[in-house]
């Protein structure tokens, strides 16, 4: 059923606005905004219709208001393989007391997890809104429980070593239901990775004089962008022979990166023409 139709001209940014007052007894379900020329049979418009960027869609859904919230807390917000998680599940009214003696089941979720590519890029908050998550998700295990007098239900998970290669995230969801069997839910997230840091590298530059120094800009985080100091060590490999598909590994140093910002700056000198690569390693806690 079509609730809305206009034709609007594009401005000097070529875009354009519009809104939409739902009335009160507005249809619940699914909507969708399609945006088209108004000049079809234009061929240079295909472009509207590529993989259906020329839709859109909200949800129109009933609300009531709750009368109380779940909250799921995890001990920690990043762990190492084989770790323990641990969480907390609290039920409370909003007017402070806790809900007792309430229904709950929660699941727990794991999905890939990837260092994203434009983490340090000017724009990655337009990345990150862009590349949503949802990829090779899987239910660990599903179990239900009982909110004690507090309000609060404590649940752990083991989790295992990894021989696959992959970090994970780990997503904690909790259905609570009260007396009036009414369900509200809650969630938290952690990352669970085979390293306790991670490491990045960036040029200044693609291309150097050989009478410049090569100089890269490397930073270790962990998983919650958290700056973290510790001692790096970053090989110049001689990369034009590609000797052993790996390269030779012309010179070395070792460096500490700044506790506050978590970087450092390595520069080599180019030893003559051609094409390098400089490789960066450190170990954690663990080795």
């Amino acid at each position: 059923t079509e609730v809305f139709k206009q034709a609007f001209a594009l401005d000097e940014h070529g875009s354009f606005d519009a809104e939409l007052i739902l009335e009160e007894n507005a249809a619940l379900g699914d909507y969708w905004i399609t945006v088209t020329p108004k000049d079809q049979s234009n061929p240079n418009n295909h472009w509207w219709y590529y993989n259906n960027q020329n839709r859109f869609s909200f949800k129109v859904e009933e609300y009531k208001k709750p009368e109380y919230e779940v909250l799921v807390s995890l001990d920690k917000s990043q762990y190492v393989t084989g770790d323990k998680i641990e969480a907390e599940i609290s039920a409370q009214y909003f007017f402070g007391a806790p809900v007792q003696n309430a229904e709950v089941e929660y699941k727990i979720v794991r999905e890939h997890y990837y260092i994203p590519w434009y983490r340090y890029m000017r724009c990655s908050w337009w990345y990150s809104d862009y590349y949503n998550r949802g990829y090779n998700q899987e239910v660990v295990k599903v179990e239900k429980g009982q909110i004690g007098e507090d309000g609060k239900l404590k649940i752990n998970f083991q989790t295992e070593p990894q021989e696959d290669g992959y970090n994970y995230r780990y997503d904690v969801y909790a259905e609570v239901r009260d007396a009036s069997r009414r369900t509200i839910t809650g969630s938290s997230s952690a990352i669970v990775a085979h390293t306790e840091f991670t490491l990045t590298a960036h040029s200044e530059k693609y291309y150097y004089d050989t009478d410049e120094k090569i100089r890269i800009r490397v930073a270790a985080a962990d998983y919650s962008q958290n700056p973290v100091a510790t001692s790096i060590t970053a090989n110049l490999v001689d990369y034009s022979s590609r000797v052993n598909n790996n390269g030779k590994v012309l010179k070395n140093q070792t460096v500490k990166t700044n506790a506050k910002t978590g970087e450092v700056f390595v520069e080599f000198d180019a030893p003559r023409s051609g094409y390098f690569r400089i490789d960066v390693e450190a170990s954690d806690s663990r080795g």
